[in-house]
């Protein structure tokens, strides 16, 4: 019976949703008081951008003309728009693109594009330039030529755009010792980080578990150490030099530079299992089959292993010609040296204090080694000890490591593990604490951050032994760690941010990239930010630690902090409140050092609402041959299902017809709105207190122009500030 109830009512409620639908017209009003959309979906986010009247029409096979210092990048979008090879003599033909060669003003990276009524043009000073406005201009056209459509015809809102990037390292950190990733999967990774205008693959190739690079004066080192375990459980793989020199130009193309790294003198176990005599005590070892930090490190103290590492350089320089070359540095263990009778005499031989300074003389010989071959060395923050300031320091225990390698005088890149280790799980550096942070805001640089050259997000491999577990832990986060790295800190913008990467995530799927759908990141919950308490770490005689308190999320309505610890004379007297330290969607870090203990207890943490994801994806159903319609069918309120019914290309606009999809799961009003790329909407429909379950919204749109367009869908009970108070208790 109350199944019939509930069939009857649903019945009744989608006959509701009908009759609205048809009512409603375009001048509805928004759900509540927003700003308007007004970013392109474009990114990472342009420094600068003016919309104009009128629209440009780019047709397939549009002439593009280049200077020839524009080749690469005006054949990229030649191929894209299918249009003939770039050529440097200009007609007198409209609509057409050209790249023109820019004022000195605009150098580098940096570009600036025009969209008229009579074509596009690209001015930069170098390729470089140009290709990023080439990636831009991609993003303002249809996904669906990223899927191979019979692309025909596109119009383009008129506008100008100069942008040039904040930081010139862009990296990602890609480890493939751990596991092996194929090379036709790495160039995947190349094209995304190109699109994103991401300049560095920091490529990490030797480590315990494999050595991944073929070094032909050592054939061992990939006979033997590229391969762990026996039988059915053997694991390995590596690259060949000719694997390299493919991928080296396949980046170069794209404006990226494959930095390699070699880890030494630690994490090198398939080192020495290839070449026991590397090592201090000359024993035969195996390639490790577990994670970790072990004693097997090569050996300093012996001359034999300086010839080995020079030798290795010589054909990593050859093959790599990146001015950088990563040499690790971190996480070394010194045990075997103490007991090693070669080390003792080295250290002795350069009056080292002890063998513990060992590192320090291997560093200096290491850097010596890549000045004599014309290279810069780059090593993990633990390589400071004993580097020359010529060496580039890499920090990634957190920022005030970089700071404090920033004061000692090395140029610094910016990996902390929170929130830039991406093979960290989504719900611990998520995607909201990705895109929040900011290496340099807030942070007390001693030169206010101009020893930073960028920023770099790290995915190690352990636990992610296939390509689709790679990919969905670095996609979308890298979404958030580009525009970071490209767009300045005052531009960026949460809200617009999750637009744009919906947007973006539709091209992703055109493209073929596997990511982790939008809809399983762990957005905001809608829920009051709520805290449950976790035991406080305590030191021997009991007394709480003068730290940052963690909580998680609870399903309460209202959460208590930690009671006050028993042994409470040992604790400074102090009245302070609580300081909210760092939060985000997942987690809140409340520092209580310097409030006494019998007052924890009467405060209580509150929080507003939290937004919602606001669901965006790019509209390409307006082709001329119709190919460009959009399915999605995911899960999640907010993951609409988009069917674009085809609609021929006409100047004076068709009907649009789709149908968004959302599931109920609290009550309230729904908003469906749609925007152009100018950020105005043009539709927007209200349904007022739907039941709980799954519902599929019609929207026609009369005299719809051909272009691209946003559709978002907003819910009523999950909008709000993304703040969090701590108040004494009531």
């Amino acid at each position: 019976m109350e199944s019939s109830h509930r069939t009857a009512a649903c019945i009744r409620a989608l006959a509701v949703i009908c009759l609205m639908v048809a009512a409603i017209g375009s001048g509805t009003e928004p759900l509540r008081a927003q700003s308007r959309t007004t970013s392109l979906p474009v990114l990472p986010a342009p420094v600068a951008v003016t919309m104009q009247a009128g629209e440009c029409v780019i047709f397939r096979g549009t002439p593009v003309f280049a200077d020839p210092l524009f080749q690469h990048a005006a054949q990229s979008l030649a191929e894209l728009i299918s249009s003939a090879a770039p050529t440097p003599f200009e007609h007198r033909v409209v609509p057409s693109i050209r790249f023109v060669l820019a004022p000195p003003g605009i150098t580098g990276e940096a570009y600036h594009l025009r969209i008229s009524a009579e074509g596009i043009v690209i001015r930069a000073g170098t390729d470089a330039g140009a290709y990023y406005a080439v990636q831009t201009l991609r993003q303002l056209l249809p996904s669906c030529i990223e899927g191979g459509s019979r692309f025909r015809a596109w119009r383009i809102p008129c506008m100008t755009i100069s942008d040039c990037p904040r930081f010139s390292w862009r990296g990602v950190s890609l480890d493939c010792s751990r596991h092996f990733l194929p090379v036709p999967e790495i160039k995947q990774i190349i094209d995304r980080m190109a699109a994103l205008k991401m300049n560095r693959l920091h490529w990490h190739l030797t480590d315990d578990q494999g050595w991944r690079l073929e070094i032909r004066a050592y054939p061992e080192l990939t006979r033997v150490g590229a391969w762990r375990g026996e039988g059915s459980t053997r694991y390995g793989g590596y690259y060949s030099q000719q694997d390299v020199r493919d991928l080296v130009a396949y980046a170069m193309a794209r404006h990226v530079v494959i930095v390699p790294e070699l880890d030494m003198p630690g994490h090198a176990t398939a080192a020495l299992a290839s070449y026991p005599w590397l090592g201090c005590r000359a024993e035969t070892e195996a390639v490790a089959e577990t994670w970790g930090i072990f004693e097997t490190v090569l050996c300093p103290g012996r001359e034999t292993t300086y010839e080995f590492i020079e030798t290795v350089l010589r054909e990593v320089v050859d093959l790599f010609p990146s001015p950088w070359i990563h040499v690790g540095g971190d996480e070394c263990r010194r045990e075997r040296w103490w007991s090693c009778d070669s080390c003792h005499a080295s250290q002795r031989r350069n009056r080292l204090l002890d063998v513990n300074y060992m590192q320090s003389y291997f560093t200096g010989r290491v850097e010596s080694m890549l000045a004599r071959l014309g290279r810069t060395p780059i090593g993990w923050n633990e390589i400071a000890e004993g580097a020359s300031k010529s060496t580039i320091v890499q920090a990634w225990y957190h920022v005030e490591v970089g700071i404090e390698m920033s004061q000692q005088g090395f140029q610094v890149i910016c990996s902390p593990i929170e929130p830039y280790y991406l093979n960290y799980h989504h719900d611990y550096n998520t995607l909201e604490k990705v895109y929040s942070f900011d290496p340099i805001i807030g942070h007390p640089w001693p030169d206010g951050g101009k020893s930073v050259l960028g920023i770099e997000c790290c995915l190690w491999t352990e636990s992610l032994p296939t390509p689709v577990e790679v990919n969905r832990m670095l996609f979308p986060r890298i979404a958030a760690v580009a525009e970071a790295a490209w767009s300045e800190a005052q531009r960026k913008d949460w809200d617009s941010f999750r637009l744009r990467l919906g947007v973006l995530g539709g091209r992703w799927r055109q493209q073929g990239q596997d990511f982790l759908p939008l809809d399983e990141v762990l957005w905001d919950n809608g829920e009051p930010l709520t805290m449950k308490s976790v035991d406080r770490p305590m030191l021997d005689d009991g007394v709480p630690f003068q730290d940052a308190t963690r909580f998680v999320l609870s399903g309460l309505s209202e959460g208590r902090p930690a009671v006050a610890n028993p042994n409470a004379s040992a604790f400074p007297v102090s009245s302070m409140p609580p300081v909210v330290a760092r939060f985000d969607s997942t987690e809140v870090a409340i520092d209580y050092a310097y409030t006494h203990p019998e007052l924890i207890d009467g405060y209580t943490v509150r929080g507003m609402h939290k937004k919602m994801n606001p669901w965006a994806e790019l509209i390409d159903s307006l082709s001329l041959d119709g190919l460009c319609h959009l399915s999605r069918a995911e899960k999640g309120r907010t993951s609409p299902r988009m069917e674009l019914f085809p609609n021929p290309l006409s100047p004076t606009g068709q009907t649009a017809e789709f149908r968004v999809r959302l599931t109920i799961d609290e009550l309230g009003p729904v908003e469906v709105s749609v925007y152009d790329l100018r950020g105005e909407r043009v539709r927007s429909i209200l349904v007022q207190a739907l039941p709980f379950g799954t519902w599929t919204i019609p929207v026609t749109i009369e005299n719809f122009a051909a272009g691209s367009y946003m559709v978002v869908t907003r819910a009523a009970a999950h909008t709000g500030a993304t703040m969090l108070h701590v108040l004494p208790s009531q």
